[in-house]
């Protein structure tokens, strides 16, 4: 799955998976070691179901609850506003725009 991921973001390719029983389409932004010591993808949602009413946003997802990971052909062009360099959320980052 990290080598999976480290891809999308070195593509820029959306991600489609499945996170806790719901489907989603995310933007890859860093993955790494969070700051918990899971095995962590940064990513902005933005298409897909959620667990609350809040809309397409910022996640932390961790590796161990995904699953269903494809790669998709679609492209985004640059980091979603809001995105810093460097997450602090994050001990170790894998790969990182």
């Amino acid at each position: 799955m990290k080598n999976l991921i480290v891809k999308a973001i070195e593509e820029k390719r959306l991600i489609s998976l499945t996170y806790d029983t719901l489907d989603r389409v995310v933007e890859p932004h860093a993955c790494g070691i969070s700051t918990k010591g899971d095995q962590t993808l940064r990513c902005f949602q933005i298409k897909g179901e959620h667990a609350s009413k809040k809309h397409h946003d910022w996640m932390l997802l961790k590796f161990s609850k995904i699953s269903n990971l494809q790669i998709l052909e679609k492209k985004f062009d640059n980091p979603r506003t809001g995105y810093k360099k460097g997450d602090k959320a994050f001990e170790i980052i894998y790969k990182e725009l």
